[in-house]
């Protein structure tokens, strides 16, 4: 009797460790465990930003000046952004090719340019600070992906969870 019920006790609790069992897709900047836990987020080492947000599922930090922002679904790290500095061109480029030189050529292209300034870049960054243009590369990892893009707003990297990812997300390549 007494072996049936902890053998009870352990098929009950099944489930509950391999819900448990949240896998690191990868860790970003060295601090953030993409789609892990929320409760991995208490091992940061990053202060939290001044800037605090309303939504308890959106957290900040500061990254010696780079703003860090992490979104949170199911309990678990979906999004992890950070600013880059200059949001310009030439930064946009390399960063583009350290990426390119990690994962290969981007995958997907979310780039919005007008005709006008397809084939100048300099205007391209002008269209860019303008807010009449973007430019949004996509590395599609088997359960992640990285999207840079540099718009009106700045530059940012963005690290997503694509299983955690809502489609507006996944589709217009920003947060």
């Amino acid at each position: 009797m007494r072996a049936r019920t902890i053998i009870g006790l352990l098929v009950a609790l099944v489930p509950i460790a391999v819900g448990a069992a949240q896998p690191c897709l990868k860790m970003v900047f060295n601090q953030f465990c993409l789609g892990g836990s929320q409760q991995t987020l208490s091992s940061v080492t990053m202060p939290k930003a001044s800037v605090k947000s309303s939504n308890p599922d959106q957290i900040g930090y500061d990254d010696g000046g780079k703003f860090v922002g992490v979104v949170i679904k199911k309990g678990r790290v979906a999004i992890v952004g950070r600013t880059e500095a200059p949001a310009t061109r030439l930064h946009y480029l390399e960063l583009k090719a350290k990426l390119t030189d990690i994962y290969g050529p981007p995958d997907k292209d979310f780039s919005y340019i007008p005709a006008s300034g397809a084939d100048d870049p300099e205007y391209q960054a002008v269209l860019i600070h303008l807010g009449k243009a973007k430019l949004v590369k996509a590395w599609v990892e088997d359960a992640w992906s990285i999207r840079l893009v540099w718009d009106q707003r700045g530059m940012v990297l963005i690290y997503v969870a694509d299983n955690l990812s809502s489609s507006k997300e996944e589709n217009s390549g920003g947060l």
